[in-house]
């Protein structure tokens, strides 16, 4: 009796151990595909909108049409939260005196950008801002 006690107390042990193991396993985070959030930039007349298009990448869209004086994309950056590409990372081609229509992605949740300022530096100098909303 002794060794059938210990059978089943061995399956019921093996049991909740795989059940807790199946279950402490983190499911993914969804994101809901579809939302945005926009920026609009004053002195350079530039909407940006992002776009959450899968899971697990954001899109940004947008055009500046004025306030871009120097034709290097190097000396331009883009700054929100710990962020910060120059446009010529980015792939914004500019097109004095503002930039030419831009889209591009990278990894991210949208709504951690949601009520973040948004800068934008020419040689590290800020000469616009806006807060995404």
């Amino acid at each position: 009796m002794s060794s059938k006690n210990t059978i089943f107390i061995s399956l019921v042990t093996l049991s909740l151990l795989v059940i807790c193991f199946i279950f402490s396993h983190a499911s993914p985070v969804t994101r809901d595909v579809g939302n945005q959030y926009s920026v609009y930039l004053q002195n350079l007349q530039c909407k940006i909108i992002f776009t959450q298009i899968d899971a697990l990448t954001v899109q940004a869209e947008g055009q500046a049409f004025q306030g871009i004086t120097d034709t290097n994309p190097d000396n331009y950056a883009i700054e929100i939260g710990p962020y910060h590409e120059t446009f010529t990372e980015l792939g914004v081609d500019i097109a004095c005196p503002g930039t030419k229509p831009f889209k591009g992605s990278h990894s991210g949740d949208i709504t951690l950008m949601n009520g973040q300022t948004l800068y934008v530096k020419h040689n590290e100098q800020i000469i616009d801002q806006g807060v995404v909303s």
